[in-house]
């Protein structure tokens, strides 16, 4: 073998452990491009007339947009925005459940976690830690991830509300060219106590300022920013306090394969995860392991805490694909401490090497296609409560490419 491929130096593996970034670029962008290319097929005949192909035209741009609270959100030259971004990406249940001992019953409690947030917060916030009962319960180190889905899902319903409320004659009268993306969107500074500067965020707000262009195009950029969520939720190192392996030895697993492993595997992947997706098998089994009947009633934080527990319960194959990788195990820690300077992550073949791309493929194909399909039928429900608009006209336009979205407040309370 040669010996490009024979192991991960420790410094480089150091490297992978400090960049933690659900699914990396190229699986976030895969889970929005594959969510977006379902609508080609997967609705009824009667609302594919209405839709056309609003989504499925601007599965670039979805795949684009799912990245945009890893990039520009995490820009240091906004320290601020930075701060409120990282809790949103993940929820580490240990923190309030504790260690699992019969994991089909732990799983259960965390479908049936509260959530509704401000009961939530009323039952777990500031109270004892369940890994360590001298510390209270942290927001920010617990994560918010499913809450954060829950609102920008709602607020994806409300600016499709908007523009089907704009359906009249005298909307339809002003020039398709009368996009002005981020004008759906009140902005301002806020003081939140716990910043040292005032916070710039916003979120959308339907006003009769705006087109039903305009509002169009805000639900498209909600759509894109929720796929980030979804995709981060369906990682199993997002939803446990271990979220890098130490518990196990298994320290610097998640960015080695979610980022860099992901990153070099072939061409084929794309296309292996939309055949997945469009699979009414694979999709049936999907709502059966995530013990849901429906995604289309449910309430959106609740299918959040659903995934989660998907994704708590594959982490043994991540675990069992990592153990045909690791050449030699590193350092352990106690649940839920994270590492020293002191500790070593584990050595692992090159993620370039065919028996390690070989050993990681399925799980994470698995992954992305759950996370694309369950994106899929939270947009199309975001679309039917949002009053089924007839979007079809909005298919063939230009829309302009929105580079970059400012940063979208956090729900109150976090």
């Amino acid at each position: 073998m040669s010996t490009r491929f024979l192991l991960l130096t420790v410094s480089i593996a150091t490297l992978l452990a400090s960049n933690v970034y659900a699914w990396g670029e190229r699986g976030h962008f895969i889970i929005g491009h594959t969510a977006a290319r379902l609508f080609e097929t997967q609705p009824t005949k009667t609302d594919q007339e209405k839709l056309g192909i609003f989504f499925s035209s601007r599965a670039i741009m979805f795949g684009h947009l799912s990245n945009i609270p890893d990039i520009s959100w995490r820009d240091p030259r906004h320290p601020n925005v930075v701060r409120a971004n990282d809790p949103n990406h993940h929820f580490d249940v240990e923190y309030i459940l504790g260690k699992p001992t019969h994991l089909a019953e732990y799983l259960n409690r965390i479908r049936h976690i509260e959530p509704n947030l401000a009961k939530f917060l009323k039952k777990y916030k500031n109270q004892p830690n369940a890994l360590n009962p001298a510390k209270k319960v942290n927001m920010h180190s617990l994560g918010s991830a499913p809450f954060r889905t829950e609102q920008i899902f709602n607020e994806m319903v409300s600016a499709f509300r908007c523009a089907k409320s704009k359906e009249v004659a005298s909307d339809k009268s002003r020039p398709n060219e009368s996009w002005r993306t981020h004008d759906a969107f009140q902005y301002d500074k806020v003081a939140r106590e716990h910043f040292q500067e005032p916070l710039k965020g916003g979120e959308y707000t339907c006003t009769h300022k705006t087109s039903r262009l305009e509002d169009l195009a805000a639900a498209v950029e909600l759509g894109g920013i929720m796929s980030h969520y979804v995709g981060d939720l369906a990682q199993p190192f997002h939803v446990s306090a271990d979220y890098d392996g130490w518990a196990t030895g298994h320290g610097g697993i998640h960015a080695y394969f979610e980022t860099y492993l992901l990153q070099y595997l072939d061409e084929n992947l794309s296309a292996e995860v939309l055949k997945a997706a469009q699979d009414p098998q694979q999709q049936k089994m999907i709502l059966e392991q995530l013990d849901l009947k429906t995604a289309d009633h449910t309430r959106v934080s609740t299918i959040m805490f659903h995934l989660i527990a998907d994704s708590y319960s594959k982490r043994k194959e991540f675990y069992q694909a990592d153990d045909r990788v690791v050449l030699k195990l590193g350092s352990k820690f106690p649940l839920g401490v994270r590492r020293t300077k002191h500790g070593h992550p584990a050595i692992r073949r090159d993620f370039r090497d065919p028996i390690a791309q070989a050993a990681y493929r399925p799980p994470i194909v698995k992954r992305l296609t759950v996370a694309s399909y369950l994106l899929y039928k939270l947009w199309y429900r975001a679309w039917v409560e949002g009053g089924r608009p007839d979007v079809h006209d909005a298919s063939y336009i230009s829309m302009p490419y929105p580079l970059d979205v400012p940063f979208i407040r956090e729900p109150k309370g976090l």
